[in-house]
């Protein structure tokens, strides 16, 4: 079994369903696909940047929709953090 590490803009296509993307996944199926610790900062620290420059009501409901709905998404995968090399 392969590991495969996905990155973020890869990871941001899958969470919007591109069917691309989602069909490479799929071919995947039986291996570990995973993230890096960066990829969910630069997912998550993206939603919050948004949410703090949104000036409408709009605005900031569209991205806490977005935020809300990256942590269970994120969830589906496991998250490798950084290491020191040895």
């Amino acid at each position: 079994m392969a590991t495969f590490l996905l990155d973020t803009t890869t990871l941001t296509h899958l969470q919007r369903n591109h069917p691309r993307v989602a069909f490479a996944l799929s071919l995947r199926e039986g291996h570990t696909v995973g993230i890096t610790s960066v990829n969910v900062q630069e997912l998550l620290g993206g939603w919050y940047a948004q949410l703090a420059r949104a000036r409408t009501p709009e605005a900031q409901a569209t991205a806490s929709q977005f935020l809300a709905e990256s942590v269970p998404f994120l969830a589906r995968f496991p998250i490798f953090p950084l290491t020191v090399p040895s």
